[in-house]
């Protein structure tokens, strides 16, 4: 889950010698909210953002004035080989962060979108890993909320309960799966009998 995995490659930059009307025509055509500055050498040097602009027509500067005049110089930015969650808390306060090789060369821009869409495909591949945990199991598993509502069951348990199908299933109340013995007594039972190798979990949902 590196940076460079999610980051917006190959981000729209400006130089220093660029006017800020050049700049408000980019940050509008593209709907962005700023921009990396950059010299000859690809090198990040700075960031405006519409602010800068905003705050430059305020304040009657001509179209023509440099960027490199009102750009922001201290900046956040990342590296493309560091892992998206390390300090994401800061990360994830800043709309656009440019992203940096280790030699300080421009590589990508990291949105909050990106982070989010990066905690997405993290979160399905946990939830796919614990699916297949959940399948590969001996014991059959059964999983309902606090109103007895299925909401996973595997393999196994398809199998001690005559299942074919767990789609069918989930949502449904745990009673249509053991109607001849009552729920508690299903948990709380220690008798050898045919749920015996039957796992029951309750989720706080």
């Amino acid at each position: 889950m590196k940076v460079r995995d999610y980051m917006t490659a190959n981000p729209i930059v400006l130089y220093k010698e660029e006017t800020i009307s050049r700049a408000a025509s980019l940050l509008l055509e593209n709907r962005i909210d700023g921009l990396p500055v950059v010299d000859e050498a690809y090198k990040l040097i700075g960031l405006l953002t519409k602010s800068h602009v905003f705050r430059a027509m305020k304040n009657h500067l001509p179209e023509e004035t440099p960027v490199g005049t009102l750009m922001q110089t201290r900046l956040v930015t990342l590296y493309d080989d560091q892992q998206i969650y390390e300090d994401w808390d800061e990360e994830l306060e800043a709309g656009r962060l440019p992203v940096i090789d280790r030699s300080g060369t421009l590589v990508g821009i990291l949105t909050r979108t990106d982070i989010l869409r990066a905690f997405e495909h993290q979160t399905r591949k946990t939830i796919s890993q614990l699916d297949a945990i959940l399948q590969s199991t001996y014991h059959g598993i059964v999983a309902v909320d606090l109103k007895g509502h299925v909401l996973s069951i595997n393999q196994a348990a398809e199998r001690l309960l005559g299942i074919s199908s767990q789609k069918d299933m989930l949502r449904t109340s745990i009673d249509e799966l053991v109607s001849d013995k009552p729920l508690l007594n299903l948990l709380l039972s220690l008798e050898k009998n045919r749920w015996s190798g039957l796992i029951m979990t309750v989720a706080n949902c």
